[in-house]
């Protein structure tokens, strides 16, 4: 019986290695797929408990623009710029580089994936692979603690859900992702004259 126990154990060991090492290949492959695109957008919808929200963003050269509704997000390696348009309003921060959350920082979309997470592959068949990331001892994600990826059969990412400890959470579906920067703008003072500025800098 013992002998049993540790042949059963010895199988298990290996395949959640065997599940461990895939999983890793897959973030890799995610992460090297979107660092290789120096520029590329993504049509989403973003479901934030019972409310749902479209938006669409374009990053080029560590930029990006997004929309969501009628409100617009500008940002640079330094600055973020999200305007109002209803409240004619533009609050300048600063960017947070550590954010993981794509709607923060879009321009790190999927290059911290196999650096600041632990990958567990939870399934995988034909049609769609499901990842969930938890953060490594030390990184700085804390915020979020479990990231759950989907993606379709050629491991382009459909659904993103960040998790945090207080149950609450942020739900990303990515309808649609292509390269090039269609649709890309930058932040241009005159185009919003007469909106109030609030900088937080």
């Amino acid at each position: 019986m013992r002998k049993i126990l540790v042949i059963i154990l010895t199988l298990l060991t290996a395949v959640v290695w065997a599940d461990d090492r895939r999983a890793d290949e897959i973030v890799g492959c995610l992460a090297e797929k979107f660092r290789a695109m120096k520029s590329y957008g993504a049509d989403f919808e973003i479901e934030v408990g019972d409310q749902t929200s479209k938006g669409r963003f374009v990053v080029s050269d560590g930029r990006y623009y997004m929309t969501i509704g009628t409100a617009e997000a500008y940002g640079d390696t330094k600055l973020r710029r999200e305007v109002d348009n209803v409240r004619r309003e533009v609050v300048v921060d600063v960017v947070m580089p550590q954010s993981h959350v794509m709607l923060e920082n879009p321009v790190r979309a999927f290059d911290y994936v196999d650096k600041d997470y632990r990958p567990e592959l939870v399934s995988e068949n034909e049609e769609e692979t499901v990842v969930k990331l938890h953060p490594s001892e030390g990184s700085h994600s804390m915020q979020w603690y479990v990231v759950t990826l989907t993606l379709d059969k050629e491991l382009t990412p459909r659904e993103i859900c960040y998790e945090s400890e207080g149950d609450e959470s942020i739900r990303v579906r990515l309808l649609r992702v292509t390269a090039g920067d269609e649709g890309f703008k930058t932040y241009e003072a005159k185009n919003y004259k007469g909106y109030e500025i609030i900088d937080f800098r």
